[in-house]
């Protein structure tokens, strides 16, 4: 398993998900979670990722999104192998791996 997917994880709230410690493991569908709702220049340790999906809902076309996400993937070292969305700008289909 490549170094960056693995990690803390936060639970379906966004806070540590913490038994009886806090718990680690695969964290690649987290990662690509924040990422896409995360706003350019809030996450304090990189400051230029982030797609910022919430501010597209409605607005954007489905290639603008589509390259918000690409490009806050490959900042993020993520490599997107598949990527479908829908007519009404869902995203159907996403598969990306660190390098």
């Amino acid at each position: 398993m490549k170094k960056k997917r693995y990690g803390i994880q936060i639970d379906d709230t966004g806070d540590l998900a913490v038994g009886t410690s806090i718990e680690t493991g695969d964290t690649l569908a987290q990662n690509e979670y924040i990422l896409m709702l995360a706003q350019p220049g809030e996450l304090k340790e990189n400051p230029l990722v982030g797609a910022g999906m919430a501010d597209m809902v409605g607005s954007a076309g489905t290639a603008d999104i589509k390259r918000r996400v690409r490009d806050a993937f490959k900042a993020d070292g993520l490599l997107i192998k598949e990527f479908e969305m829908g007519r009404n700008g869902a995203i159907v289909r996403l598969e990306a791996d660190y390098r």
